[in-house]
């Protein structure tokens, strides 16, 4: 283990913070819009890499338990079912947000217990460390597409204290850090998000007047789920749902998974597989789809993903991997999409149903090689930018875990050493009277 920085301390997350649970209500009760003694509800597709305000769920405060309940500045919130990949995921609560707000049954607050010991923001960024969250993730119980975490795990995560004015000068230089490197993913994603669009409009221009067929009529074989896998150090890889990206698959995003080729092979995916997106917190991405193009090794695809193995002499695979994220599909999908658990899904009987447009085969491939002719120079650009933000990303993480190391400023000796702020928590929290529930309050929106 390494040696900690003079005046750092290790320490459990549930002994200088509180996990708030989520408000439970039934489906019935929650609404789209704002009405008098309705309150905001979080849910795990608001918590992103900042809080996102759009598309909230409003429910009547009588399912609100306490006040303790409702989010404050610098609360941050913690995804506890999700998906395997974004099960643990952190956002913060920032000073100018549209409060009130509650977080719903699947998310969670975590709040520190003494403001003037732990600056929220310092645990924050802590917990986007890699190694925290995926210590976080490794206690995950999945039952098919759907990972979990408990309060007492969450609350058992290791973390590092660093003395309170050292906290502040930390975060103080990682938001000066990551403020540029959001800014310049925020150009390079916008560039990406143009150049996607104008060649997806172009195509759903050229078949808007093609004859629609019911998506059934163009398999090679029946669909077919894949296999829920647990993660481990030796195996077979599997795919990830993040394999998913651009009406591709990049079979580099996989993970190992705990089983063998025997086991694999009736999962491997081969060139030309559309692979389809079974479920998903936001109802814009379910079912999206990606298609499969050289395979250099062998992988499998995952549960959270339907294999569709299209007939090349009525649909050519290039051609259906854009026409379905046409909007005549794309609506089709939305529609029948359901939600459980706050998660959206679509079953293989509803994209068997799906009508997607089809003109003849010469047109499909007139249509697909124009859409690649305008694509093609734009690729590489794309290419590269993605290849910025995977860099971006590294470097974030490098920036977090300096920072957590004591590297990123300088140490200051006549700082109150973490030993003893920590000291004071404990001493405060034993004193403490055992707590009531605090009354509901009203909240007139």
């Amino acid at each position: 283990m390494k040696e900690l920085p003079l005046g750092w301390a290790e320490v459990e997350l549930g002994h200088v913070a509180s996990l708030i649970r989520g408000v439970s209500f039934p489906r019935s009760a929650r609404r789209a819009t704002s009405a008098t003694g309705h309150v905001a509800c979080l849910r795990t597709t608001n918590v992103q890499s900042s809080v996102t305000w759009d598309d909230l769920w409003f429910i009547p405060t009588e399912f609100v338990k306490n006040s303790q309940q409702y989010l404050q500045p610098g609360d941050v919130l913690i995804s506890m079912a999700n998906s395997l990949e974004l099960v643990g995921k952190v956002a913060q609560i920032r000073s100018d947000e549209s409060l009130p707000a509650v977080p719903g049954a699947f998310i969670a607050a975590i709040r520190t217990l003494e403001a003037a010991s732990i600056d929220p923001a310092f645990l924050f960024y802590q917990l986007q460390l890699r190694s925290v969250r995926e210590s976080i993730r490794q206690t995950a119980s999945t039952t098919t597409n759907i990972s979990n975490i408990s309060a007492p795990a969450v609350l058992a995560t290791g973390l590092v204290i660093a003395p309170f004015s050292e906290q502040r000068r930390i975060v103080a230089e990682i938001e000066e850090h990551l403020s540029r490197i959001d800014a310049a993913c925020v150009g390079l994603g916008t560039v990406c998000v143009k150049v996607a669009s104008y060649v997806a409009h172009m195509f759903e221009r050229a078949v808007s007047e093609a004859p629609h067929t019911e998506f059934r009529r163009v398999l090679a074989a029946p669909l077919a789920n894949g296999r829920s896998v647990p993660t481990a150090s030796s195996g077979f890889p599997v795919l990830r749902l993040t394999s998913i990206r651009n009406a591709r698959v990049d079979l580099s995003e996989f993970k190992i998974g705990a089983w063998d080729a025997r086991q694999a092979e009736p999962f491997l995916v081969t060139e030309g597989d559309l692979l389809i997106v079974r479920g998903n917190g936001s109802l814009r991405l379910v079912g999206r789809a990606g298609l499969v193009q050289d395979v250099s090794s062998p992988v499998a695809f995952p549960d959270t993903l339907i294999r569709a193995k299209l007939d090349s002499g009525v649909a050519l695979p290039a051609y259906v991997a854009r026409a379905w994220h046409t909007h005549v599909v794309r609506s089709q999908i939305e529609a029948a999409a359901r939600t459980s658990a706050g998660i959206y899904k679509i079953n293989q009987t509803d994209i068997e149903n799906l009508r997607i447009p089809l003109p003849p085969l010469p047109v499909q491939e007139h249509l697909t090689s124009s859409a690649d002719a305008v694509e093609g120079p734009a690729a590489q650009a794309h290419a590269a930018i993605e290849r910025s933000i995977h860099m971006a990303a590294r470097l974030r993480q490098a920036i977090l875990k300096k920072a957590f190391e004591g590297r990123l400023v300088p140490q200051d000796p006549n700082d109150e050493p973490a030993s003893v702020l920590l000291e004071r928590i404990r001493t405060a929290r034993a004193q403490a009277p055992a707590r009531r529930a605090p009354p509901k309050r009203e909240v007139r929106a």
